[in-house]
């Protein structure tokens, strides 16, 4: 009688092994994709990134030449200050937060998407970051505000977006 004990716990160990290796396979073949699109993400749309969005945004309104923006292939570079009516306080702005590119485009992103997929002005991460983005609905007068910032504890570029309306 011992002898069919010892065989039925080996059964029972082997099912439970088996059992517990799936679940753990499973658990892993979901968590991973989960893990690696954050770590794909984690530099957009930061807190920090945001908030240099929002005074870019700010800086914009208060301080832009045009009432409207003219964009060519669906976005406007205004990184080198010269949209501004003051330039120094644009060029101070952009040395303080690392800002390397501040651009304005159409609320609804499609035709920068579509500018960035073809063309090879862009670094790898801002095509990234373009790509993840949501297709907009358009909006009459709302633009958006996309900045690309030196990230203060990392050095990869960091990314954030707002939309202004002018």
């Amino acid at each position: 009688m011992r002898c069919k004990t010892k065989g039925f716990v080996l059964v029972e160990t082997l099912i439970v092994s088996v059992f517990i290796m799936v679940l753990l396979s499973l658990l892993y073949a979901n968590l991973f994709p989960v893990v690696a699109e954050y770590e794909r993400r984690k530099n957009y749309d930061t807190v920090e990134a945001k908030y240099i969005a929002h005074w870019a945004r700010k800086m914009l309104i208060d301080s832009g030449k045009e009432n409207a923006f003219v964009l060519v292939d669906g976005y406007l570079d205004v990184t080198d200050c010269s949209y501004y009516t003051n330039p120094s306080w644009c060029e101070e702005f952009k040395e303080m937060n690392q800002i390397s590119k501040i651009y304005i485009t159409n609320y609804n992103l499609q035709n920068f998407k579509n500018y960035v997929k073809t063309s090879n002005r862009f670094g790898r991460s801002m095509e990234e970051y373009i790509a993840s983005l949501p297709d907009y609905k358009e909006k009459p007068g709302v633009y958006r505000v996309i900045v690309e910032v030196i990230g203060s504890d990392t050095n990869q570029m960091i990314y954030g977006t707002i939309e202004v309306k002018k």
